[in-house]
């Protein structure tokens, strides 16, 4: 939210997608810090089906036997602190060209396999296979995102105490650690959104936010219309 790339009524990526992404990566650590819940069942058999809308959205959900069927259960041993800074780096080298973020197979689910054409951020979602949650980025606030990505791979790797100058500059680490000047590299791209609000799905024409604002000024023009009567 404080880099504006959380909000994809104007453009850039839902809190939904950002959810997904991170559950992707704490999959895809090594060892994984948490299971693919869609293959916890015995590969002997046939994997069960639970369908909602045609779709298989089946997961495991007996929770307290996860240490018995899962292998890697408690084997991550890394902090907070390197799992955020791992999140990432993870994702600034990601081959977004190639391959889909998804969290219900623990192989690389591809572009192909999808048949999903597109260079920028592909996030599935689980529930509908067929919704690309990054569909409605552009190139420039793809490009914008991934930046503030590897911007804060950079900022985070480097400890707060060990920059003097810094110290003076901001009140308390958080200050620094979450200052949008330092993650992002001004402010985000607004080519398909309205002139008006910022978001996407109108034109400034037609923007809700506009048109409120004509009403008032008619409202206001007819009171100041009839004081002068």
């Amino acid at each position: 939210q404080i880099c504006e790339i959380g909000d994809a009524s104007k453009g850039s990526l839902s809190s939904y997608a950002y959810v997904l992404m991170l559950l992707h990566y704490l999959q895809q650590c090594s060892p994984p810090v948490i299971p693919v819940l869609q293959e916890l069942y015995n590969p002997k058999e046939d994997k069960p089906e639970q369908l909602v809308e045609g779709w298989n959205v089946w997961f495991y959900e007996d929770l307290r036997a996860l240490p018995k069927v899962w292998p890697e259960f408690g084997k991550n041993r890394q902090g907070i602190g390197e799992l955020w800074l791992g999140l990432f780096k993870y994702y600034s080298e990601f081959p977004i060209k190639d391959n889909v973020i998804n969290i219900r197979q623990k192989r690389p689910l591809t572009r192909f396999e999808k048949l999903w054409n597109g260079e920028c951020l592909a996030v599935e979602d689980p529930f509908d296979l067929n919704h690309n949650l990054g569909g409605g980025l552009s190139k420039k606030m793809n490009n914008y995102i991934l930046r503030a990505l590897i911007n804060a791979r950079e900022l985070y790797g480097v400890p707060f105490d060990t920059v003097p100058h810094l110290i003076e500059k901001y009140i308390t680490p958080a200050d620094y650690f979450f200052d949008p000047l330092l993650l992002t590299e001004g402010r985000p791209p607004n080519d398909r959104g309205c002139r008006e609000c910022g978001k996407i799905g109108h034109i400034a024409k037609k923007c809700p936010q506009h048109l409120k604002n004509l009403q008032r000024k008619k409202e206001r023009y007819g009171m100041n219309k009839a004081h002068c009567v």
